[in-house]
């Protein structure tokens, strides 16, 4: 009789720990590839799909989207992820160092574990600073999933939205991982004297020269006094 209830309990723990390993084993892997207001571009187990609010596919159900994030539901738990972020058993969330300009000249690190196949802005630097302009160094890895027409563009911030005030030509980038300088300046249009206190770089794909979607956002806090030169 004690051997038969062993034996059944055995059996049934076996079969809850292989249950268990199933479901461990099912998690989809995600990595969030665009976004745009109330859709996403997604990438489940690799394979691309565009969802809507209240779409799924598969144990993947997007709950809303804009251009900052998208909250999805996964196998019946919720997750929030920025472009680019994945969940997965390897996946371990990458760090950030965001360095005031008076310690280094640094604006932001990402470290850690970058996901494969990921496009990414890697690093952010002050190369070049003058009263109406500043130049950035910025290191970058592109997968060459969204073509070849893939620009860098960088807008100035003040409380959170775009001052409209800065002028530059958006940067085309290459597949693989690259480093490439640009400079930020006032507009001709913008006021002589103006304050920021961010700098929003965006990473977006086009198609026939019309933007389509932005890959990676990234805001960086940095403030500064534009002062346009006065030309006698």
């Amino acid at each position: 009789m004690i051997s038969h209830r062993r034996t059944g309990l055995t059996a049934a723990l076996l079969g809850l720990v292989l249950l268990c390993s199933a479901s461990v084993s099912a998690r989809a892997e995600v990595i969030v590839k665009g976004l745009t207001e109330g859709s996403a571009i997604l990438s489940i187990d690799g394979e691309l799909s565009v969802l809507r609010e209240g779409e799924s596919s598969g144990d993947v159900t997007l709950i809303r989207a804009n251009n900052r994030g998208a909250t999805l539901e996964i196998n019946g738990r919720q997750r929030t992820l920025g472009l680019d972020r994945s969940i997965a058993k390897t996946y371990r969330e990458p760090e950030s160092d965001r360095i005031k300009r008076a310690g280094s000249a640094y604006l932001y690190r990402q470290q850690g574990k970058l996901v494969a196949g990921a496009s990414s802005l890697l690093s952010v630097k002050i190369v070049g600073e003058q009263r109406a302009s500043v130049a950035l160094g910025v290191e970058y890895v592109y997968a060459g999933d969204y073509g070849d027409d893939v620009f860098l563009s960088v807008a100035t911030l003040d409380d959170g939205q775009q001052t409209g005030n800065a002028a530059m030509s958006p940067v085309k980038l290459l597949k693989g991982k690259h480093y490439v300088e640009l400079e930020v300046a006032s507009a001709d249009d913008a006021p002589v004297v103006y304050s920021s206190d961010a700098l929003e770089l965006t990473v977006h794909w086009s198609s026939d020269g019309q933007k389509q979607g932005d890959i990676v956002k990234r805001v960086l806090p940095f403030s500064k006094y534009w002062k346009k030169v006065r030309v006698r």
